[in-house]
């Protein structure tokens, strides 16, 4: 069975570390852990010093901090 770890943002949290232990302790025998990062940056460099393997995908994603107008011409 496949699993998706999406997650957004360059910088390296406590979510991300708390993930990294749950993805890395998932039975490889029965999961196949895919991670995909929104860009390159800290977080990727972050998965890679612990092994897990991941996908750079450059996507367009909604900020929701910013104006809703500057979103629209993200996508």
């Amino acid at each position: 069975m496949k699993i998706l770890f999406p997650f957004l943002g360059d910088t390296v949290g406590g979510s991300h570390r708390s993930s990294s232990i749950m993805i890395t302790s998932l039975n490889k025998e029965f999961v196949d852990p895919i991670v995909i990062l929104h860009k390159k940056g800290k977080l990727g460099e972050f998965f890679k010093s612990i092994k897990l393997n991941f996908v750079n995908i450059n996507l367009p994603y909604w900020q929701s901090k910013s104006n809703s107008i500057i979103n629209f011409f993200y996508w």
